[in-house]
């Protein structure tokens, strides 16, 4: 009689598998690897965007420092920087302001700025709105940011009744975006200062990087 070839059953632990729908098709995926196990096409890597297929930039797109308000300078930005939402503020940054000279009141109110940062080093609002969310006088806010300027912390931008204020903040210590676009900004922010003879008192030290 033939000699039937021995088989070898393997056991295995079933894989949990979580099923997602993308409109018309369905996708199984390992929850614990992120395989998608029903995959028919390889996926393809993202990539950043080709200018020279956006018709629109270097025609129709602004410059941001022509920027009015928020929702012009994310038009400005969003061809060329893919990490608008991001936000860079080092607490540890801020809080060695204090031992640079500057008041708790001028901290806080720098602080305030930068968590709202439309993009870049930018903030656009009223004296009202930054008043309000401090919780503090107008009269006493003025002061924190007459202070920012004597330290050389935010340059102010009035811009008419139809616009909101506009106020740079140092980028060295606030930034909102693409970190390769800050360094060209942070040079022009030193320059500034040492062409107008640095009267501002503070130089910043280096209480720790991103």
């Amino acid at each position: 009689m033939e000699q039937l070839p021995s088989t070898v059953i393997a056991t295995t632990t079933p894989r949990p598998i979580h099923m997602i729908k993308d409109g018309p098709d369905t996708y199984l995926v390992d929850v614990e690897s992120g395989e998608i196990l029903n995959q028919q096409q390889p996926l393809q890597p993202v990539r950043k965007r080709d200018l020279r297929r956006c018709n629109d930039v270097g025609v129709t797109t602004p410059w941001p420092a022509l920027a009015r308000d928020a929702e012009e300078l994310t038009a400005a930005l969003e061809p060329f920087d893919w990490w608008q939402d991001k936000l860079h503020v080092d607490t540890r940054k801020v809080l060695g302001l204090l031992d640079a000279g500057l008041n708790d009141r001028a901290v806080r109110t720098f602080h305030q700025l930068a968590k709202g940062l439309a993009g870049r080093n930018v903030w656009f609002g009223s004296i009202e709105e930054l008043r309000s969310s401090l919780q503090t006088s107008k009269r006493a806010l003025e002061r924190a940011l007459a202070d920012l300027e004597k330290f050389g912390l935010i340059a102010r931008k009035h811009q008419g009744r139809h616009w909101p204020l506009r106020i740079t903040l140092h980028p060295w210590y606030a930034w909102r975006g693409d970190l390769t676009l800050r360094e060209p900004t942070l040079q022009a922010w030193t320059f500034r200062s040492a062409n107008s003879g640095g009267q501002h008192s503070l130089q910043p030290t280096d209480h720790g990087t991103e």
